[in-house]
């Protein structure tokens, strides 16, 4: 008897066009530096459909996933913070920042 397999799988969803008239809202999660490194910044972009997380290194485009939930992408940002902070990475901005400026 053959029972349905209960492994995961992924379903890549195609990325909306860059330049078409959708807005976007993006928020800078982290920044992270070591020395003799180049310094490693995540960004949190929200589009309409889903969450996109962008990770730059010195300013230039690393890497994109896309999320449906925002939670699921904050989530996954910090077990990405923690393995740099791991390998001695340090955060730039400090621990005791506020998540929202004062207004």
């Amino acid at each position: 008897m053959n029972l349905p397999s209960r492994e995961g799988r992924v379903v890549r969803a195609s990325t909306p066009p860059r330049h078409g008239g959708e807005t976007e809202e993006r928020e800078v999660l982290w920044m992270l530096s070591r020395r003799g490194s180049p310094s490693v910044r995540a960004d949190l972009v929200a589009f309409t459909d889903a969450i996109e997380l962008e990770t730059f290194t010195d300013g230039t485009f690393r890497r994109r996933w896309r999320f449906l939930r925002d939670t699921t992408a904050r989530q996954y940002a910090d077990r990405l913070k923690r393995r740099l902070l791991s390998r001695g990475f340090v955060d730039r901005r400090g621990d005791k920042r506020t998540t929202a400026w004062p207004t």
